[in-house]
């Protein structure tokens, strides 16, 4: 340790680990500054980490007083972590987006709903003046446990219980009368529970077993469910879009037969659906799905089936991140941890052909790491979200990210 000392190698790597860190902070600088990609933040810690030999060797060999020599040890291991560092750069960050993205601080309040339970999804109603919600007074919850339906005021009061038994996520109808939800009553099925109290009755899917997700189209009856095809590997995945989703036989049979809407065939393109939300000119679907390596990834589908769209560069987003569409169905918003909160990141989209259509912002909201279900109101002024560490609370905010008003949508 003397001789550690006596050459200085505790004080230069002090200095040095001191310098990295001033680095580091300058580079967190520029990227919020100028809009830079998140990516050169984690690059800088990973290289100035990665010469933390070179920086030992040149501490060692000519941190003590008087002139030293060069060694053959510092000859070759000098240039070989040079070399070892820019492969390790290279191996990690060679598909890493180090483009720029614009980073919007949309100025919010936020409020908490009061509810002692752990919530796990929420739904805000058309007109964003009430909230359906899942959730449960048990902590923590077991993987496939039913959940209970709650509704309440935005302004505030206790909620109002709907429905025991629930599984998957809620939809509001598009005149905002009912939520429909996956319940378990003989079997797995859509039921429409009315917004106030009163008894559900079946929409489709009864005994197609679970999770089967749904949305409707704005401003129709029309739903767009999920449904189960038969594949060489097994199952695949595929959409019916129609008024009528009793007309499809049981996702269990071989032969599946569309009497009345149309079948979206993913089957080649994704393995499994997670989430699906309709776009407000109800011209395509957006959904978040699992690939066939097992990523989650964020892709569109024309409503008629004319194109499907797989966005690879958005590979890893994580199973809840659901998307939501911007009022004038030109972007896709969703959430996804960063750190220790969530980010919200707004994806611009192609209305022609569902491609993506420039760069990717991300939005700073401060929101915990933990989002368990979240929504946000159509002229996206409102985002509604479930989420914390030790509970999972129901918290409303008002935000303001720039959007245009909602679209006119034909009946």
């Amino acid at each position: 340790m003397r001789n550690l000392l006596w050459r200085r190698v505790p004080q230069i790597l002090g200095v040095y680990l001191g310098v990295s860190w001033a680095v580091v902070e300058f580079i967190q600088f520029l990227v919020e500054r100028y809009e830079l990609s998140p990516n050169l933040i984690e690059l800088t810690m990973v290289a100035l980490a990665l010469l933390i030999p070179t920086v030992l060797l040149l501490a060692y060999f000519h941190g003590g007083p008087g002139e030293q020599s060069w060694t053959r040890v510092q000859k070759v291991g000098i240039p070989a972590n040079l070399l070892v560092a820019a492969g390790v750069l290279v191996v990690i960050f060679s598909g890493a987006d180090m483009s720029r993205t614009r980073a919007i601080s949309p100025e919010r309040s936020e409020a908490q709903l009061t509810f002692t339970g752990n919530v796990y999804d929420v739904a805000l109603s058309p007109d964003a003046e009430m909230i359906a919600f899942l959730a449960t007074y048990e902590s923590p919850i077991l993987f496939g446990q039913p959940l209970e339906l709650f509704v309440q005021d935005i302004q505030g009061g206790d909620p109002i219980p709907l429905a025991q038994g629930v599984y998957g996520e809620p939809r509001w109808s598009t005149d905002g009368s009912h939520i429909v939800v996956q319940l378990w009553r003989t079997d797995f099925g859509l039921n429409r529970v009315p917004r106030l109290g009163g008894s559900d009755t079946p929409v489709c899917c009864q005994g197609w077993g679970g999770p089967v997700r749904h949305d409707y189209l704005p401003g129709t009856d029309t739903i767009v469910v999920t449904v189960g095809l038969p594949s060489e590997d097994g199952w695949g995945m595929g959409l019916y879009v129609g008024d009528n989703p009793e007309t499809i036989e049981q996702p269990r049979a071989i032969d599946i037969s569309v009497v009345e809407g149309t079948l979206i065939d993913l089957r080649g393109h994704v393995e499994r659906l997670s989430h699906i939300e309709a776009s407000p000119d109800a011209g395509m679907i957006a959904y978040l799905a699992e690939d066939s390596v097992g990523n989650w990834v964020l892709g569109t589908v024309a409503i008629d089936g004319s194109y499907i769209n797989v966005f690879s560069e958005l590979a890893g987003l994580g199973w809840g991140s659901r998307p939501r569409w911007a009022p004038s169905s030109d972007a896709i918003y969703f959430l996804r941890p960063e750190g220790p909160s969530s980010a919200l990141f707004r994806v611009p989209i192609d209305r022609r052909d569902g491609t993506l259509a420039g760069e990717i912002e991300t939005i700073e909201v401060g929101f915990p790491e933990i989002i368990m279900g979240w929504d946000l109101s159509a002229d996206a002024t409102r985002l509604v979200y479930a989420g914390g560490r030790e509970r999972y609370q129901l918290r409303l905010a008002r935000i303001e990210l720039g959007e245009a008003t909602a679209l006119e949508v034909p009946l």
